[in-house]
């Protein structure tokens, strides 16, 4: 069964219109780094086929390799083998793609040819943005604050479409049917400027516990009921001037943003603000009073990021097994080792914004385009105890 839609429009920020790979002018080349470069069958044999330079064939042979990585194998049927350096060795000198120069953009991977973009079907939405895994994504959004407002593009297209919940993977999960009105809501939430972005994912986390309940019990139809009645209960100013007021944990924050870090990268910067193996306060405020001079005109900065993320990580739903708080915990989670980056990397370099906007992109690969890493990062959380909103504000403040 298909319902047809005449009119599927998409949801997108602002920025994502107007923006450009920035080619050899990047800083960090999204070829560079990566686990896994992934090719499918028919992407490899359309290249493997194609008319090319001597030099070009040469480097593609001894390029490609079937892929190896367990996690990856029956998505994609081959990967590019880094060089020593870990970089794509189709790469030219100034860092542009051989393949795109000397074949066209036809002939890249579906990976290379859409990266950073990424879109998922809501409703009879399709949402789409663009990651903060390039750092020229971030440069974007920590350079305007009304980069990650949504817009609609009210681009009419005729197709046969069958939403999220119809599908059998979604039969377990029925509480998806209200996909958009879930996005909406919390989206609507961490939008609001009148208080920071901390207390914002923290009343985020707050509802849905409470949407958690009425799903639990399968009364999945009641959600735009209750969405509607948690609206001037999450507006309560006695309850957000508590949560502004919340004083910070350092010694809470440090060793989760320390622990997350550890379970997926491998990372030494933790160092800058850890003084004699625990997380010195004196160190944290040095760096954070430093990268909060260098963006003090640009109070929104924390604020885009969490908007982007929630999209790119196709919140309420990073995963569907887990529940909606727990989706949330895992937002605030990266959130949580952003603002230790801010204030680690203000510590070590003098190009604070430059380093701040690589140390993020990096990171975000861990967190954006690794499934697995799900888990990883809640069990973290269990293991600290962190099980309520007030913890969460324990990591964020």
């Amino acid at each position: 069964m298909s319902n047809k839609i005449n009119i599927q429009y998409f949801r997108q920020p602002k920025f994502y219109k107007d923006f450009q790979c920035a080619g050899d002018k990047c800083p960090v080349n999204c070829c560079y780094g990566w686990g896994i470069i992934g090719w499918k069958k028919e992407e490899y044999e359309k290249i493997k086929n194609a008319k090319m330079p001597m030099e070009l064939r040469s480097k593609f042979e001894n390029s490609f390799k079937p892929t190896e990585n367990e996690r990856y194998k029956g998505i994609y049927d081959y990967q590019i083998e880094y060089t020593n350096e870990r970089k794509c060795p189709l790469l030219t000198e100034n860092g542009l793609c051989r393949i795109q120069k000397e074949l066209g953009a036809d002939y890249l991977s579906h990976v290379c040819m859409v990266y950073p973009r990424n879109g998922y079907h809501c409703g009879n939405t399709i949402l789409r943005t663009c990651q903060l895994s390039c750092v020229h994504v971030m440069k974007k959004i920590c350079n305007d604050e009304n980069s990650m407002e949504l817009e609609n593009n009210f681009k009419v297209e005729r197709i046969d479409f069958k939403p999220d919940y119809e599908t059998k993977d979604y039969i377990n999960y029925p509480h998806l049917k209200y996909h958009r009105e879930l996005f909406e809501f919390f989206y609507e939430l961490l939008s609001d400027k009148t208080h920071s972005i901390e207390t914002s994912i923290v009343l985020g986390a707050m509802a849905a516990q409470k949407i958690d309940d009425f799903i639990k019990k399968r009364q999945h139809d009641r959600i735009p009921e209750i969405i509607k009645a948690l609206k001037p209960q999450l507006n309560n100013p006695a309850q957000i001037e508590k949560l502004e007021n919340a004083k910070p944990n350092i010694s809470l924050k440090g060793n989760v943003a320390f622990a997350v870090l550890k379970a997926l990268k491998d990372s030494n910067i933790y160092q800058n603000i850890f003084e004699n193996g625990n997380p010195s306060e004196e160190k944290w405020q040095e760096g954070m009073d430093k990268w909060n001079a260098v963006f003090k005109d640009r109070p929104y900065v924390l604020r885009n990021i969490a908007l982007n993320l929630y999209i790119s990580q196709s919140m309420p739903f990073r995963d569907k097994t887990l529940s909606l708080f727990e989706n949330f915990c895992y937002l605030a989670a990266e959130m949580c080792v952003i603002k230790f980056l801010a204030a680690a990397v203000s510590i070590q370099f003098d190009r604070t914004e430059e380093m701040f906007e690589i140390a993020v992109s990096n990171v975000d690969r861990e967190f954006t385009h690794n499934d697995v890493n799900v888990k990883t990062v809640i069990d973290v959380l269990h293991a600290f105890g962190i099980n309520s909103p007030a913890y969460l504000m324990g990591i964020l403040k």
